[in-house]
């Protein structure tokens, strides 16, 4: 497994090459998950980057060292010194997401507001539900960790994908 300095040194690195490269980006995941207050352990680095900067995005990765490993219309997997997962933001809302990000004061570098973590751990969970159970308890952790959190926003997520009361059911075991 890697080690926290290398996650933070190989996010730095990737934070300034996106930057210079005109690529908007920003924390998703579980190190997104760890800064909006709920620690756990993470394999790799997750990213929400613009979608119409793809092929940028390619060429940067290649030159940073970084191996393709999978890529869709929807995401991009690379292997290299930590591993790095890719979201392509193409549709409105993951655009809107990804304008509204804002740099994290421990680390400076960009992360989604917590209400939009949230929704895509909605998505992602309803995507492919063998990640229920793990994407419901970092909802949860989330929902705990962040009390004033916009809740109506996550409502239009959960709304989005049809799990309203489902969501009310983690936002009441949480504690809510």
């Amino acid at each position: 497994m890697t080690d926290a300095s290398s996650f933070g040194t190989v996010l730095h690195d990737l934070g300034i090459r996106l930057g210079d490269a005109g690529v908007a980006h920003a924390l998703i995941g579980g190190i997104a998950v760890g800064l909006h207050g709920y620690a756990r352990s993470t394999g790799d680095i997750d990213l929400l980057v613009d979608g119409a900067k793809r092929d940028a995005i390619l060429k940067l990765m290649e030159s940073a060292g970084f191996a393709l490993l999978v890529a869709t219309e929807e995401v991009l997997h690379f292997s290299g010194p930590v591993p790095v997962d890719m979201l392509l933001a193409r549709r409105e809302t993951t655009r809107q997401m990804l304008a509204e990000a804002t740099p994290d004061p421990r680390t400076g570098t960009m992360i989604l507001r917590v209400e939009d973590i949230i929704g895509l751990k909605i998505q992602a969970f309803c995507n492919n539900p063998a990640r229920k159970w793990h994407d419901q308890a970092d909802i949860a952790a989330l929902i705990q960790s962040n009390p004033s959190l916009e809740w109506s926003r996550v409502q239009r997520y959960a709304a989005m994908f049809g799990v309203e009361s489902l969501l009310e059911e983690i936002r009441l075991g949480a504690g809510s």
